[in-house]
């Protein structure tokens, strides 16, 4: 079964290159041309990506030279309808290629040269296939131990002076799990041109120096059960969506949480049919079990039996992960399902390059569940995600978080007995790995020369059986306990010359006895015990107090965050283009954090951290970045302008500036639409922003700046929204110095780019949403139906001021596409007489008068309404249309005949003669008399033909104009209070 599956992968593997051989059609190419103002036919790009959603292409290309691509050249370009809506990133000039040589290192060695310079293990790599590709090659390898497969692919690398060399490209995880290395060797000469971490790190720890976790937590109560509709009748108990952490609520029993859309077989199937495979953490979006031993090969999983029931108990109190394992791998499962779903909804699914084992035949390529690895033991207080290709399994690693550890405790003499806080050593035998504490006499180091204490000399005389407190300095560490070590050593101390602790980095596999570290006060008074002839004794032990990021929802969002951000951007099939100097992947991950963890009442000034609770932080804390989110800038002052300052750190600090404008951008949105807690069926603004943000993830360059990213946006907003929201996506990046007049540079560097708070002045404005008059959406029989209003977005009355140089008039169209423009009004108020029974559309224009040119100038050339918004699309004017109200409905009048309409007699008329015969009628104005009233008549086409308004008598005489011929009528009265009544009338 294992060999089939894996001949069914190298299958799917070698279907999805043999796809790259789609081209670009000749009508979109002519457009792409013309953006970019190049030359180029098809056989000049490579399609390394191409999906389709609705009437939205989205196409990922790369340029090709000689038949070979150039790794560095990529575009992306969506189109709608056909039409180019947003094109961006680095076409290149081949023509200035120069001396454009082919290299003679082979695919073996090339590879050889990549798993070096990858840090990776050189040994068990076997080629599992290969494909011809014109004159390059995809060769794919697979690692025994893990299972990983690479591709190894021939490419030209592009030099900034246009030249081209050729280079082979493969990816391996270093030997240490902390990369995941995507590498560029020279095909001549082997050696590295350029590498590309596909592992996301994110060093969570910057701030632990800060940061004092606290030695218990307050224990949290369990609640009621929450059940959903049944399906395989799965239990979690989890800090369930949207509880952050169990700082912020406690765990609840959730049933079939799996979403019938996303996961259709539920979170524990991978064959698609009906019934679970796996009764463990396993299915079809992830596979979580602890790494303890940091191999990446998966070890335990709970068990929820047949029944599925994963519901553990936990005692977070107990700062004890290891002793809860069931219950925080399955806190890790859920939370990476309900990621994998909820974002599914927002246009990460398999066609986009989602993570899934089985597709279902939904597009994409599947065979990438995650690996989400809990309790990774590869490192302590961090997290990471590494995200290959679509078609390989990326890899989430949650680590413990530590904190202040005691791994040491003085038992004698009395006098300074007690735990020391101590920091450990990267060699030497791994504390988790004792089986008893050791417990011994601890001695001074002496090795007979200069500092004696030091152990920079093999040691004077025998230390058998004894801990060795050695002082730090003069030599490594790792020479100081290979000395202890070689003289009987059974544990090393080092003391510090610092009240202050450190990670004691060093290699020697054959040190086999623990290495721990104390600060120098700790270490003085041991001194002065020995010195005093005191029998010193302590206990060295593992001290497995510590947090898990396993129960750290936002950092485990934040993760899944980096995979959902580096597949999108640039296309499914490249994993390298998040990297980048201004690029914002850690702004997106800590963004989709911050939304998932919402909840209902929450405030745009809140203040909002990242990881406070492994920090031991409350949750009002400020967490891991600068300042935190908010929306008030005197709390968070951060601003496009702060980019090139140091104290913002690259990725971190330069994501976190992104993440705060589009935390801005959020409640913009909120404002608007309202918030709903419901991510999965919800329409409001969070729902709205997710969605914008995401779908500018597909749209954006690879290897994108700020304005790239905010360009995306807008973009998006235009296939998603017709462009209803460009003015507040403008005012939210101006706000924070992303606006109109601001300047990117080059996005290799954050330091070259110039802030600019302004917006732009075509856009200072937009058609916002159309007001309709009351009693608009019922049949209408036409002619006296009030005028329309309009409200800009952001503001509260009708009719407001559309900016400098904006003009704003209605459109009345007809109901289907094209939408002919049948009338204009630039206040609202329709002439309806004469028009024919049937559907008719309401349209409000918003246009920027550059040129002087007027809106009657620019509307004198259109006919239809998708001829403007065409050109509102390829930006040939800048212009706003809508033709929805707040509510986001289409406003549609519905002309009826009149003759078709029911008689209505609301206020008790009578008329007469009916025949009438000399065009005289006689009235009994019934329940109106003494009201003013409004009396019409329509003809059988729908025209109306006379009107009359006057205070009405008890009876009143009317004369027909003699333009009333024989025939049947509608005559219709109102009074002031709306009331009306409906006859026919009959004229001989």
């Amino acid at each position: 079964m294992r060999n089939s599956i894996l001949l069914s992968f190298v299958f799917l593997l070698f279907c999805s290159l043999s796809g790259l051989t789609q081209q670009l059609p000749e009508a979109r190419l002519e457009q792409l041309n013309k953006h970019f103002r190049i030359a180029t036919t098809s056989q000049e790009w490579e399609v390394t990506h191409h999906f389709v959603k609705g009437d939205v292409e989205y196409w990922y290309l790369r340029r090709m030279y000689r038949g070979i691509p150039v790794f560095n050249r990529l575009v992306t370009a969506v189109y709608r309808k056909g039409t180019l809506v947003h094109a961006a990133g680095t076409p290149g000039d081949i023509t200035a290629a120069q001396a454009a040589k082919e290299g003679s290192l082979d695919a073996a060695a090339a590879f050889s040269k990549i798993l070096q310079y990858a840090d990776a293990a050189p040994i068990g790599w076997n080629i599992v296939g290969e494909q011809a590709r014109g004159n390059g090659a995809a060769i794919v390898y697979r690692q025994e131990k893990t299972d990983i497969e690479t591709t190894l692919r021939r490419f030209w690398w592009q030099e900034e002076d246009g030249s081209l060399r050729m280079v082979w490209a493969g990816a391996a995880p270093s030997a240490d799990d902390t990369h995941w290395w995507e590498v560029l060797v020279d095909a001549s000469t082997g050696n590295m041109v350029q590498r590309f971490d596909w592992a996301a790190h994110d060093h969570w720890d910057l701030c632990l120096e800060d940061s004092n976790v606290p030695a218990m937590l307050p224990r949290k109560h369990e609640t009621s059960t929450i059940t959903k509709k049944k399906a395989d009748g799965a239990r979690y108990n989890v800090f369930a969506l949207p509880l952050e952490s169990p700082n912020h609520g406690a765990r609840s029993v959730v049933i079939d949480p799996a979403d019938p859309v996303a996961s259709p077989y539920g979170w524990h199937d991978v064959n698609g049919a009906p019934g679970a495979e796996y009764t463990i953490t396993r299915g079809n979006n992830v596979y979580a079990y602890e790494d303890t031993n940091a191999d990446n090969v998966p070890g335990y999983s709970p068990n929820g039996g047949a029944s599925l029931n994963f519901d553990f108990p936990l005692d977070v109190g107990q700062q004890r992960p290891d002793l809860f394992q069931d219950a925080v791998i399955t806190n890790l499962f859920y939370w990476n399902n309900i990621i994998h779903d909820v974002f599914y909804h927002y246009g990460f699914d398999e066609v986009s390059g989602n993570f899934q084992q089985n597709n279902y035949g939904r597009g994409g390529i599947g065979n990438d569940a995650v690996n989400a690895e809990a309790q990774d033991g590869s490192g302590t207080n961090n997290a990471n995600f590494a995200t290959p290709p679509d078609g390989n399994k990326p890899r989430m690693q949650m680590y413990l978080w530590v904190g202040n550890v005691y791994d040491v405790e003085i038992t004698a003499p009395a006098s300074i007995a007690g735990e020391k806080q101590t920091s450990r050593a990267q060699f030497g035998r791994q504390l988790q790995t004792l089986t008893a504490p050791i417990t011994a006499e601890v001695v001074l180091a002496n090795d007979g020369v200069d500092t004696t204490t030091n152990a920079c000399s093999p040691l004077v005389g025998s230390v058998s059986g004894k801990i060795v407190l050695i002082d730090r300095g003069a030599c490594t560490f790792v020479t100081k306990v290979k000395n202890a070590q070689n003289a009987g050593a059974v544990a090393v101390i080092i003391a510090n010359y610092e009240d202050a602790l450190l990670t004691m980095g060093g290699e020697d596999a054959s040190i086999t006895i623990p290495v721990v570290m104390i600060k120098k006060s700790d270490a003085d008074a041991i001194k002065a015990a020995l010195s005093n002839n005191q029998t010193v004794t302590a206990t060295i032990r593992y001290d497995a107090r510590a947090l898990d990021s396993d129960l750290d929802n936002g950092i485990i969002v934040h993760e899944y965050g980096h995979g959902i951000s580096i597949r999108l951007t640039g296309g499914a099939a490249v994993s390298s283009c998040l990297n980048n100097e201004e690029q914002m992947g850690e702004g997106w991950s800590d963004w989709f954090a911050l939304m998932l963890t919402m909840q209902a009442g929450d405030a745009a000034t809140d203040p909002r951290g990242i990881g406070t609770f492994v920090l031991g932080q409350p949750t009002t804390g400020l967490g891991i970045r600068p300042a935190p989110y908010t929306t008030n800038m005197s709390v968070n002052v951060f601003t496009y302008a702060n980019l090139p300052s140091p104290a913002l750190s690259v990725p971190h600090g330069v994501g976190f500036v992104w993440a705060t404008m589009l935390w801005d951008l959020t409640w913009k949105f909120i404002d608007l639409y309202g918030f709903d807690p419901d991510w999965i069926n919800g329409n409001k603004g969070n729902n709205k922003v997710l969605k914008l943000v995401v779908e500018a993830l597909k749209m954006q360059p690879c290897n994108p700046g700020f304005v790239d990213g905010r360009d995306a946006i807008l973009a998006a907003d235009k296939v998603l929204y017709n462009g209803a929201h460009e003015q507040i996506i403008w005012e939210a990046f101006a706000r924070r110095g992303l606006g109109w007049s601001a300047s990117q540079g080059s996005s290799n560097s954050r330091s070259d780019g110039t802030a600019a708070f302004d917006v732009p002045p075509a856009c200072r404005a937009n058609a916002g949403y159309i007001v309709p008059p009351a009693g608009s959406n019922s049949l209408y029989l036409g002619g006296d139906l009030p005028a329309f209003q309009h409200n800009y977005l952001g503001t509260s009355a009708a009719n407001s001021n559309p900016g400098t140089a904006y003009s704003y008039t209605y459109l009345l169209s007809t109901a289907e596409a094209p939408y002919e423009i049948l009338a204009v009004a630039p206040t609202g108020d329709f002439d309806w007489t004469g028009l024919p029974k049937g559907r008719y559309m309401v349209w409000g224009l918003s246009y920027y008068n550059a040129n002087a040119q007027t809106i009657e100038t620019y509307l004198s050339g259109k006919s239809n309404v998708s001829s403007i918004q065409a050109d509102i699309d390829n930006s040939v004017v800048c212009a706003h249309l809508s033709n929805k109200n707040r509510s986001g409905q289409v406003v549609v009048i519905e002309m009826k005949d009149p003759l078709g309409v029911e008689e209505v007699n609301q206020l008790g008329i009578a008329v007469y003669p009916n025949p009438v015969k000399n065009g005289t009628i006689r009235m009994n104005t019934g329940q109106a008399a003494g009201q003013t009233i409004q009396t019409r008549l329509w003809g059988m086409d729908g025209k109306l033909l006379w009107s009359d308004t006057r205070r009405a008598a008890k009876t009143e005489s009317l004369q027909l104009p003699v333009t009333v011929q024989q025939g049947i009528y509608v005559l219709r009265v109102e009074n002031e209070k709306g009331e009306y009544s409906v006859l026919k009338l009959i004229v001989q």
